[in-house]
C-alpha cells in the first residue's frame, strides 16, 4: 500500500522491540551513555512500546490514538466492517449482534464522538481457535481524511493447539476507536482477510446529510 503521508501504528510492535534488546544484551552493547544500564532514569511511558506507539501524536495524519475491543460468538458471519459515528449507532450495532457485555458497552461509553469514531469489523473464524488480529490503523490525507485498517482472520492448526478443535464456525470480530487530533475521519478504507486468505476490501463514507453510512464492496481473490 502508498504510505500517503500516514503514521502506522503496529500492534507487533512490541514482539520485535524485544528481539532488538536481546540482540543487544547477547552482544554487551549498552544502549546508554557511560555504560550504565538506564534503570533509574528510565521513563515509565516508554517501557510498554506497543502503549507508546497507540497513544503517541502523529505528525501530519491527525490520528492520535487507536484501541480496540475483541469478540466471538457462536454465529458466523460474512466478512464485513461498519463505520459507527455516534453512541447510538454504536449501541445498535452491539445489540444486533447481542454483544451486551459491560466491557463492549463500557467501550462504546467512553468514545468521545467529537474527535472519534467506531469501527466494528467481523468475519467467520473456522473454529473456535480462530480471532480477527487487527494489524495496522493508519490514516490517508489526501485533503480528505481517510481512516486505513487492515485485519486478518488467524487460528492454530490442529497440530499447533495439540487438540482437535473441529469445524464449529464461529463469529470473530475486533470493535476499534479511532481518536484524532480534531475532527475525525468520516471516510474509511477497510482491508479484511478471510479464513480462506481471501482479502475483503470496504470503503465506507458517512453521509452528512442523512448521517447514514454507505459501503462499496472490492473483492480480491
Amino acid at each position: 500500500m502508498i504510505d500517503r503521508s500516514r503514521r502506522t501504528i503496529l500492534y507487533g510492535a512490541a514482539g520485535l522491540f524485544a528481539l532488538t534488546a536481546g540482540c543487544l544484551d547477547e552482544m554487551d552493547v549498552s544502549g546508554t551513555p557511560n555504560g550504565t544500564d538506564g534503570t533509574d532514569d528510565a521513563d515509565p511511558d516508554e517501557s510498554d512500546p506497543e502503549a507508546a506507539a497507540s497513544d503517541a501524536p502523529g505528525e501530519d495524519d491527525g490520528l492520535e490514538a487507536s484501541d480496540a475491543v475483541s469478540f466471538d460468538r457462536n454465529r458466523p458471519r460474512e466478512a464485513d466492517a461498519t463505520l459507527l459515528t455516534d453512541a447510538d449507532r454504536a449501541r445498535d450495532w452491539l445489540a444486533d449482534r447481542g454483544l451486551d457485555g459491560e466491557r463492549y458497552t463500557a467501550f462504546v461509553d467512553e468514545t468521545t464522538f467529537d474527535d472519534s469514531v467506531l469501527l466494528g469489523l467481523e468475519a467467520t473464524g473456522r473454529s473456535l481457535d480462530y480471532e480477527l488480529v487487527l494489524e495496522t490503523v493508519t490514516v490517508e490525507d489526501d485533503g480528505d481524511p481517510t481512516l486505513v485498517v487492515e485485519a486478518a482472520v488467524r487460528g492454530e492448526s490442529d497440530e499447533e493447539s495439540g487438540r482437535l478443535s473441529g469445524q464449529q464456525l464461529i463469529g470473530v470480530g475486533q470493535l476499534v476507536r479511532a481518536t484524532f487530533d480534531g475532527e475525525p475521519a468520516t471516510d474509511a478504507s477497510v482491508t479484511i482477510v478471510d479464513s480462506d486468505g481471501e482479502s475483503i476490501q470496504k470503503t465506507l463514507a458517512v453521509d452528512s446529510a442523512s448521517e447514514s453510512t454507505e459501503a462499496t464492496d472490492a473483492d480480491d481473490a
